[in-house]
């Protein structure tokens, strides 16, 4: 660490200067102390470049499920009002029937190696409503939309809806709460790398959820 400012200086006029990695022997250090072992120090340069940091972390020979635990990779909402609005990074799904807010989410769960046993779509009801909305779930290949482009003009809602399978419809849900929907059936009989859940409703009391780029980010849970 270099003081960069004159004697006498105000505080308000001091910096700090760190050293990077490029200057030998005072670059950053993360310094490991696994429990009853060895102290281990490794240089910046070692993080950045060595192929083999995991296995300084790894934990046993057990292959690690990081299928367990999915967010999305896409989320949003799509309005009739504004039909060539994109919201790839609002903060709340809106769906209703009135005017017509549908929310779309998308899984990539090319991740999974074998059959599954239960998949849970979790997310957070922001907003309260008599009508948590009407769940669809469509599995393929290859993504058909993108959150950064969709809009209500060019989002394929029709052939979302008309291959999708139903899956379930909720009732009255709770502000500021978790709500649970069970997709297991929709990814046990279908394959793909991605699963796109639907969310429409019939009615005008509308619901708004967490998106992932708001606090409580939707997860999907597969055993």
């Amino acid at each position: 660490m270099i003081p960069s400012a004159a004697a006498r200086a105000s505080c308000d006029d001091l910096r700090l200067i760190f050293a990077s990695k490029e200057l030998n022997g005072f670059g950053p250090q993360l310094v490991v102390v696994p429990k009853n072992e060895a102290l281990i120090t490794l240089e910046s340069s070692m993080l950045m470049n060595s192929s083999t940091d995991a296995e300084l972390f790894a934990q046993g020979d057990e292959e690690v499920d990081d299928c367990n635990t999915l967010t999305p990779s896409d989320d949003t909402f799509v309005s009739p009002n504004l039909k060539d609005m994109n919201y790839g990074h609002a903060t709340e799904l809106f769906v209703d029937g009135r005017p017509g807010h549908i929310a779309l989410l998308q899984f990539d769960v090319s991740c999974l190696k074998s059959s599954l046993t239960s998949a849970v779509l979790n997310l957070y009801a922001i907003d309260s409503s008599q009508n948590g909305g009407v769940f669809h779930a469509i599995t393929g290949d290859v993504s058909m939309w993108d959150e950064d482009m969709v809009t209500y003009d060019n989002a394929p809602l029709s052939s979302l809806l008309s291959n999708s399978r139903y899956v379930k419809s909720l009732r009255k849900v709770r502000s500021h709460t978790w709500v649970e929907v069970d997709i297991t059936e929709a990814l046990s009989t279908s394959t793909g790398k991605y699963v796109t859940i639907i969310i429409d409703s019939t009615s005008e009391n509308r619901v708004s959820y967490s998106s992932k780029e708001g606090e409580h980010s939707p997860y999907l849970v597969i055993n």
